[in-house]
Parts: C-alpha cells; structure tokens; sequence
C-alpha cells in the first residue's frame, strides 16, 4: 500500500526502514530499503517529507542534509522552527564554530541566539558568506574579524556550512589573541626569522608580503596559506589573527585550529615577558 508517496509496511515486498515525519502530520512512516543510505546519517526523503531516523542528536548533519537534499525547504525559516527549533535553541545558547555565546555578546553585544534571530529575520539564509558579513559591517557596527566570526556561525547553524569550510572552496581556520605589546612589536615577531625562532621554531614557512603593522602573508610547507592580521588595541596592546586556509579537509583545518592556538600562546608568553 503507498501513502502519501511512501510505500508503507503492508505492501510486504521489500523490507523497510522506519521514518520519523518531523513535519507532524503522521507519527511514523516507512520507506522501503532500496531507498536507504548509509547508517549514522540523516537523509531527507522528499517523497515521503520524512526522514530516516538515524543518529537524531547531530543537529548540523541533520540540517546540512537537508539543505544537500532539499535547499528551498532548507531555507524555509519557518519549517526550520516547526522542525528543528528544539535542538537549534539548544546550539545557540552554549557555543557554535568553538566560539561561546558570552564570547560572542562580549565582543559584539549580541549572543548567538539574538544573532541567528536578526540573520534569520534579514533574509540571510539566502545570502552569499560575504553579503552577510557586510550586513553585520554596515546594519550593526560589527567590525573586524568578528564579522566573518558570526557569519561563519550563522552559516554553520543553519547548516549552509560544514564546519571550517571555507565560502570558495576547501577549508580555513582563524584564531586570535589579544597580547600586552604593541602592534609593531608583534609584527616583528613575526617578520624577524630570529624573532620568529624563539616562539614559532621550525616552521615551515615563506613570507610571501608584509605590509608594516597591518598583515603578513605566507605560503605554509604543504602549499596552503596563512594570512596574519593585526589589530592594535591601544598603544600597549594588540590583537593577532592567523588566518589558515586552503586546507584540505575539516580533520586537518581542527588540527592547524589546535596548533596556532597552542603558537598564539607562545607568542603571548614571548612578548610579555619581563
């Protein structure tokens, strides 16, 4: 027998799988098994407006999927609520891409939820990565790096972004570090091969530019790339931001987070020891 497009268990000729219709006009559903996908993800059956139930409480599979599968859905703010509202409410009060949300509202004045609200409401789920960061620019104040940081976000809740992934292609990762000394001396410590030694030993590295107490841009040993801005924060005080991409996959973009997190440290015990 088929209902609703779905061929249900009765009809007795192929062994089916369960499926959850989150959109709550049925309690339950099946779908037959040549239609099945790899266990451990969640898949959108457009015929049957369901979805196999698989590994319920990963949220951003669940919506990458459906934005793979079914992007007009995907982006329908309203379906999302009526769907995945729980588990986005709970995403957004704890932390997205790393970041907290107390992280987040300290440096913008907003909280994840409230910017996921106000990215929601504009329409942006519809949006190019740097449209929304111009938004956040031009309608919000919201300067700097910050801006790329809450539409990464904003991106990855909604699912329109795998984690890390970059807009163009491939995968990136940033971190930044507020340091007690000024914005030229740690642009040296970059700059200076025997500076540079002394807290980033080894590296595999080839500065490509450097322009004086703004940027450096170098090409990394395996080809990728590393930007690094800096953000003077007084006359005493500054902000650094490497910037990795054109990495290959996420696994390695976490890697690379973890090891210029791990250099970042290096560099704040560096410039601010007596």
């Amino acid at each position: 027998m088929v209902r609703g497009g779905v061929e249900t268990k009765s009809a007795g000729k192929r062994d089916p799988l369960p499926v959850v219709d989150l959109t709550g006009n049925a309690p339950s559903r099946y779908l037959p098994r040549a239609s099945a996908w790899p266990p451990g993800r969640l898949r959108l059956d457009s015929a049957a407006n369901g979805f196999i139930l698989a590994s319920t409480d990963d949220h951003t599979a669940f919506l990458q999927e459906l934005t793979a599968r079914c992007p007009s859905l995907a982006l329908c703010g309203d379906f999302l609520k009526l769907v995945f509202g729980p588990l986005m409410k709970k995403s957004t009060t704890d932390k997205i891409n790393g970041i907290t949300s107390a992280a987040v509202q300290k440096a913008t004045g907003k909280s994840w939820t409230q910017w996921l609200k106000i990215l929601d409401k504009a329409g942006a789920g519809n949006w190019p990565h740097q449209q929304t960061a111009e938004f956040l620019y031009d309608h919000h104040g919201v300067a700097g790096s910050w801006a790329q940081t809450v539409t990464t976000g904003f991106e990855q809740a909604r699912g329109l972004r795998a984690r890390h992934a970059a807009p163009a292609g491939g995968f990136e990762i940033s971190v930044n570090r507020t340091i007690a000394a000024p914005v030229s001396k740690a642009f040296e410590a970059w700059r200076d091969p025997v500076l540079r030694e002394q807290w980033l030993a080894h590296a595999p590295l080839t500065v490509r530019k450097a322009t004086p107490h703004k940027s450096i841009r170098i090409t990394w040993g395996d080809g990728t790339s590393v930007s690094i801005n800096f953000w003077p924060k007084g006359p005493l005080k500054c902000q650094v931001v490497p910037e990795h991409s054109k990495l290959p996959d996420a696994d390695t973009a976490e890697a690379m987070k973890t090891y210029w997190t791990g250099k970042l440290e290096a560099l704040k015990l560096f410039l601010e020891k007596p």
